[in-house]
């Protein structure tokens, strides 16, 4: 047991805290990639039961198939390393490869908190604190009382999910469990998911030993009590100003409510700037207790202000009790010149409509003429945990282009969606915002980007992987591409074979749940990747990304063009990464023909195979495009063959397709599926009561898919509570908004339900059966979710057949009011399946979440086994048969 240090760190308020150095740890059990968000993070450990450290568990991976709880010591840096050095690794990998390498512990950190001295003020006694925790590289916390505390029993544990990518985000803010005592020491126990996988840890081998090392961070402290709301400087956001200009238009300043609801209500310049003025966007931003949000203000600038250095900002804002209160804040204005010594520059623009972002751009050497046509801009993903703002060594490996802009999107984090979803549209949409910016001022002419916004694309590892993503996705969008030690998909890079549901779970089910990767795998869309010019690259001694992913990827494309244009480079003896990867003079005459304006066309072939999942998740393919599959859920196919003097198209679980380019002049015989056709009137085409038929219109397609799919909203997302919310759904709703922000710097707001009004962006509704806003949302709706009566009064059914009170569900749904917006329902009877289906919230890429999924108790001990019911909608948000398992 551990056992309690001294205070070492103290509050504002008087309250003291000490965390003990001497932790119990609990593994290593087998676990593949996020299997944690299905498998109860405290595994095999039942919170709610009492603690034997004296209980042996089953493992795999031990000598005699069973681990016992260990001690080892906190550094005195906060650094916890969790090794199992009587493991052999070596034996394991012999067979299992990497996939052995990754496994789950359970560590466990005692907490003390000491009430202020006797001889402080009674007021400070009334304070309760609360705690800031930070947890680094680790899955998931939960704080409960110590086991011999009355109430243990009746506590659900709350997991939080740590900073496991380590991306500086903001500390978590909890209130504790039960109040401290007034009197004595009150102790407390921290419990961690500590994950290990190669994605963030890497082959051990690589540092010389077999025995991997789990190596997470915790900092845990008192929060202040001084300030209800305070200035969050890591949160702000401010371009640079290139010749006295702003290089966007956004800028926003970081605000965290430690306590109560605020409401921003203004913003404004303390120090007036002629010709400069902002503008707070939106009638006011209101702040949850522990939330943290980037206030946008707007630039409109009419006059250079290249004598101010910084911008003095007043926040204004509102809380019912305590009334008005301002935050004032300075932003250190970065002058550049445009025609000055090549460097860098800060752009920002705005995402989902409201979102101050901010982006790097290089420019080019030189201006084009006013005759000439500009050239095309070089689009830059970066690596997974690498920050495109702040470290230099990524933009210094890109080479300097004569012509061409070199732009180095965030993806919103420094780990992003792995370059999908939100950090696809961010990537896109820095094209977009540099655009506008170049075209704003007639001065910056010569430096404008083409109004078709094409892009040869570059990356490395992560980001190289999003280079093939982006080519095979986008493919009418890129010219050519470079993408550089990158994996080919995430179960490749580290399989799933050590999937501890895997020993349970029925073979459709896991059909089911898997396909809901099939979007993601970059292998299967590489026919769209085949006609687009690319110099793969890889290290030969790559440690990290094996060098055979872009071997097999290569091979993959060749498979659908034998002539394709692929030159596949593997430097020998280089490993993951190198300097002068991007530098050489093969690499720089790549870029320079395909960033040219006189740069080659793409020549359409003869035949070509256009593959897509969602019509939405990507673009055309020689202006050919998918508009709508029969079957949601499976790939669509569609091939194109000019024959003689015929236009062949031959489809496989397409409905709709749009017609693009076609290589017979005049007006060729037109096929599809073996079906004559009139040669194309229009340029749309339906699969109807089986026969191909031309029709006036675009078919469309619904705009969201999987649970993943919520966080592609067009503004803020908005998080809806019951107006009696429990305090396990307000959590609920604080934890989904916390890993929002720290995931992807993505903005929402959370309201009580008989505050909501209708608003641009996606919706998420947490609640129970008796919940209003739910019950009413639902209605609109005649689908596979439903409210039906029951002995015990309403609850939700699935296809007719009531939820047992134990399960939740977590399912996406129409927007009521617009095609453009979705809604993710999570609803729940009880805290703990409440607490289960908040860990299925689609904070990471790798989850296997499809349109919807019901869960039981189950889950906690076998993982995706547990699933009672799961698949996707059809393209109306109906039952889908095809893809479906459950009752």
């Amino acid at each position: 047991m551990s056992i309690p240090v001294n205070p070492t760190n103290a509050s504002d308020s008087g309250w003291q805290l000490g965390i003990s150095r001497n932790l119990d740890v609990l593994g290593p059990f087998p676990i593949h990639a996020r299997e944690q968000h299905f498998l109860s993070p405290s595994f095999p450990i039942d919170l709610r039961s009492p603690i034997d450290l004296r209980t042996r568990w089953p493992s795999s991976y031990a000598d005699g198939g069973e681990v016992s709880w260990k001690q080892i010591k906190m550094l005195d840096n906060g650094n916890i390393l969790v090794s199992y050095p009587d493991i052999r690794w070596s034996q394991l990998r012999a067979t299992e490869g990497w996939a052995a390498v990754q496994h789950h512990s359970v560590v466990r950190v005692s907490l003390t908190v000491y009430p202020p001295s006797t001889d402080e003020s009674s007021a400070l006694l009334s304070q309760e604190p609360q705690l800031s925790v930070k947890l680094l590289q680790g899955s998931f916390f939960s704080l409960l009382p110590t086991e011999s505390h009355p109430s243990r029993t009746m506590h659900i544990p709350q997991w939080y999910s740590g900073d496991v990518y380590a991306t500086g985000a903001l500390p978590s803010l909890l209130r504790l469990p039960v109040a401290p005592a007034r009197d004595q020491p009150t102790s407390y126990d921290l419990y961690i998911s500590g994950d290990y996988e190669i994605r963030l840890f890497g082959d051990p081998r690589s540092s010389g030993t077999e025995t991997p090392t789990l190596n997470i961070s915790l900092e845990v402290q008192l929060a202040s009590s001084s300030e209800h709301v305070v200035h969050e400087t890591t949160l702000d956001v401010l371009c640079d100003f290139v010749d006295g200009y702003a290089f966007g238009d956004a800028i926003g300043i970081g605000i965290r409510s430690t306590a109560g609801w605020w409401t921003v209500s203004g913003a404004r310049l303390i120090r007036p700037i002629p010709g400069f003025s902002l503008n707070f966007l939106g009638d006011g931003i209101s702040l949850f207790p522990g939330q943290a949000r980037t206030v946008p203000l707007r630039i409109s600038q009419e006059r250079p202000i290249e004598d101010t250095d910084v911008l003095e900002i007043e926040i204004e804002l509102e809380n019912a009790s305590l009334g008005k209160a301002t935050r004032h804040t300075s932003l250190k204005v970065i002058h550049k010149q445009l025609c000055g010594k090549i460097g860098l520059i800060t752009a920002s623009y705005f995402f989902a409509l409201s979102v101050p972002t901010a982006f790097v751009v290089k420019r080019s050497l030189e201006q084009t003429s006013s005759m000439d046509q500009p050239h095309a801009p070089l689009l830059a993903l970066h690596g997974a945990g690498v920050d495109a703002l702040s470290q230099p060594f990524w933009p210094d490996a890109l080479p300097a282009l004569e012509r061409s802009w070199i732009v180095m999107p965030t993806g919103r984090t420094s780990w992003g969606f792995d370059w999908r979803g939100q950090s696809a549209e961010d990537a896109w949409s820095t094209v977009s915002a540099l655009r506008k910016i170049l075209a704003s001022r007639s001065e910056w002419f010569g430096w404008r980007l083409p109004e078709d916004e094409k892009v040869v694309l570059i990356g490395h590892s992560n980001g190289g992987q999003g280079t093939w993503y982006f080519m095979s996705r986008w493919p009418d969008r890129v010219l050519a591409a470079v993408p550089a030690a990158a994996y080919i998909k995430a179960q490749a890079y580290v399989p799933l074979t050590q999937s501890r549901s895997s020993h349970f779970i029925d073979p459709m089910l896991r059909a089911v749940l898997e396909a809901a990767y099939t979007a993601d795998d970059n292998d299967l869309f590489l026919s769209n990747a085949a006609h687009t010019p690319t110099l793969a690259i890889h290290g030969g001694e790559d440690d990290n990304v094996p060098v055979w992913h872009t071997r097999e990827a290569v091979s993959v494309v060749k498979t659908w063009n034998r002539n394709a244009d692929v030159t596949y480079m593997e430097d020998a003896g280089q490993g993951h990464w190198y300097p002068d990867i991007f530098r050489r003079a093969r690499v720089q005459e790549f870029l320079k023909l395909h960033t040219a304006s006189d740069r080659p066309d793409k020549a359409l072939p003869r035949s070509f195979t256009l593959t897509a999942m969602y019509p939405s998740d990507g673009s055309s393919l020689f202006g050919w495009r998918i508009q709508a599959v029969r079957v949601i859920g499976r790939l669509a196919r569609l091939t194109v063959e000019s024959i003689d003097e015929r236009v062949v198209v031959v489809t496989s679980n397409v409905r709709a397709f749009t017609v693009g380019q076609i290589r017979l002049p005049g007006c060729p015989q037109f096929q599809v599926d073996g079906q004559s056709v009139p040669f194309p009137g229009t340029m749309f085409f339906e699969y109807s009561h089986g026969l191909w038929k031309q029709t006036a219109n675009n078919v469309s397609s619904r705009k969201h898919y999987r649970l993943s799919g919520i966080l592609n909203s067009a503004g803020p997302l908005t998080i809806v509570v019951p107006d009696n919310a429990t305090s396990a759904q307000l959590s609920s709703a604080s934890r989904i908004a916390h890993g929002l922000q720290m995931f992807y710097k993505l903005d929402s707001e959370i309201v009580f339900e008989s505050d909501h009004s209708m608003r641009t962006g996606n919706i998420i509704a947490i609640g129970t059966r008796s919940s209003a806003f739910v019950r009413r949302a639902l209605g609109r709706y005649n689908g596979v979710f439903e409210f039906g009566d029951s002995i015990d009064g309403p609850r939700l059914q699935f296809r007719g057949e009531s939820m047992n009170p134990e399960d939740g569900a977590i399912f996406l749904q129409a927007h009521p009011h617009t095609t453009s917006a979705a809604m993710l329902f999570i609803i729940a009877d009880d805290d703990s399946a409440l607490d289960r289906v908040t860990r299925l919230f689609p904070l990471r890429t790798g989850i296997a979440t499809p349109d919807w999924l019901v869960i039981q108790p189950l889950v906690d001990s076998v993982g995706a086994a547990g699933v009672k019911s799961a698949g996707m909608f059809d393209e109306y948000w109906g039952y889908n048969e095809a893809m479906a398992w459950g009752h």
